[in-house]
């Protein structure tokens, strides 16, 4: 069978047995249980929820589906190849086991790097390199596995990056400014190739791969030989990725561009950077060191782009920020978007929130009101929803109303607090 086709079979194999299904199952509960804390929490905030959790759950699974095969076929088809005895498996176990330490480090980056110095200590100086059956793990295949794994995670947080987002208020030198907390998982079927002894393989020689002449794009010193003398076959498991970010200087599009643009710069070097590797076992050990300073510095790299913006979304009496509109209300229908600021209603200058949210109770139907978007002044009418109001979400001029953010403010402070505190981008 040829490459292509192993890759996908594989991959579908890994989605509808029995095993890995009932490991589906268990991720999406848990998926699902923290989607469904999400859309609560937008309830909460705006009145009703901007997505549900079976619209957020589902979205994550074929999205990382979708990853998942692209990324198989990305490795396999450069060539990244492991050995039967690399314990490659490891590196997900010590990840899970970072993650429970600090979330922070749940990435496959540190893991990597400490798998690499596990089996380099175990070779050189355990064993004193002597053949071994444990560890063997090829550091420019590792290296370069975590490479493209952030690569395709960079695209992942540029095209669903923002979505569940929400609202988030904080209040500095006196000004409330309004931002938003992002926190999204994927969950991926990832496929590795595996050298495979031909004497314990014939026996299932039916599975074989057939490859390209021109494969592997990828060499190391011993992958021509290990062809020559083995077999390929194909492991499958599953990967979760975890991004997550807090920002009040950039609307949710704009943040995700930006966030995946670097993850994506930094996999790109780290890819580029495992050829190094070849050179010998200095350059293998300055590889895993430079892995996890360079992930810590594109985190810095974000941390200082936010803190040294303003913030884009406050309110002072007569403009009125706009933080989040609810999708198919009156508003969102007539046009209004987040970062709009508004204006007047009915030709009267707003001063404060209150002014906007009393609307609700207001038994006036139809409303006109000025914005200013894009620098642009526009006069929109309105024609209300008696229930609901304008079906938007502003941020307030001054201290937060008890009645419509104090209990936002007061279920949030421990997540703002925390994330003020790393002011990070959790990548892994």
């Amino acid at each position: 069978m040829d490459l292509a086709g192993y890759t996908l079979k594989t991959l579908s194999k890994i989605i509808v047995d029995p095993f890995f299904f009932g490991v589906l199952i268990i991720i999406g509960i848990i998926f699902y249980w923290k989607n469904s804390k999400i859309s609560k929490m937008q309830k909460k905030i705006l009145g009703e929820s901007l997505n549900s959790p079976l619209e957020l759950t589902l979205s994550q699974f074929a999205l990382g589906i979708i990853a998942g095969i692209i990324l198989g076929f990305i490795c396999n088809f450069i060539g990244i190849i492991f050995k039967e005895d690399s314990e490659i498996e490891i590196l997900f176990i010590i990840s899970i086991i970072l993650m429970v330490i600090k979330p922070r480090f749940s990435c496959y980056c540190y893991g990597a790097s400490i798998l690499g110095f596990i089996s380099l200590l175990y070779k050189y100086v355990i064993i004193r390199g002597k053949a071994t059956n444990n560890l063997n793990i090829d550091i420019i295949m590792l290296v370069t596995f975590v490479g493209i794994l952030h690569i395709i995670e960079g695209l992942l947080v540029i095209i669903d990056g923002s979505k569940g987002s929400i609202p988030v208020f904080s209040k500095k030198q006196g000004v409330i400014w309004g931002g938003y907390l992002l926190n999204r998982y994927w969950f991926l079927p990832i496929s590795i190739l595996v050298f495979v002894k031909q004497n314990a393989f014939c026996s299932i020689s039916q599975k074989y791969i057939n490859t390209p002449s021109w494969w592997p794009i990828l060499r190391s010193p011993d992958t021509i030989s290990l062809i020559s003398s083995s077999a390929i076959l194909m492991m499958t498991f599953y990967g979760v990725f975890n991004y997550s970010g807090l920002t009040f200087t950039k609307n949710r599009r704009e943040k995700r561009l930006e966030v995946g643009i670097i993850i994506i710069i930094y996999g790109i070097i780290i890819t580029i950077l495992g050829q190094i590797a070849n050179l010998g076992l200095i350059f293998k050990i300055l590889v895993l060191i430079l892995v996890p300073i360079l992930h810590e510095i594109q985190i810095k790299v974000q941390r200082y782009r936010e803190n040294k913006r303003k913030p884009i979304f406050y309110s002072l009496p007569g403009r009125i920020c706009v933080i989040e509109v609810i999708p198919n209300s009156p508003s969102y229908k007539t046009g209004i978007r987040a970062g709009d600021i508004i204006k007047k209603i009915n030709d009267k200058i707003v001063m404060s929130e209150n002014e906007i949210y009393i609307m609700k109770d207001c038994i006036q139907r139809e409303v006109e009101i000025t914005i200013i978007k894009k620098d642009k002044e526009l006069k929109l009418k309105i024609d209300k929803d008696l229930n609901k109001g304008l079906g938007i979400l502003v941020v307030p001029v001054s201290i937060l109303n008890k009645n419509n953010f104090g209990h936002v403010l007061k279920e949030k402070q421990d997540q703002l607090k925390k994330l003020d505190e790393n002011k990070k981008i959790k990548i892994g």
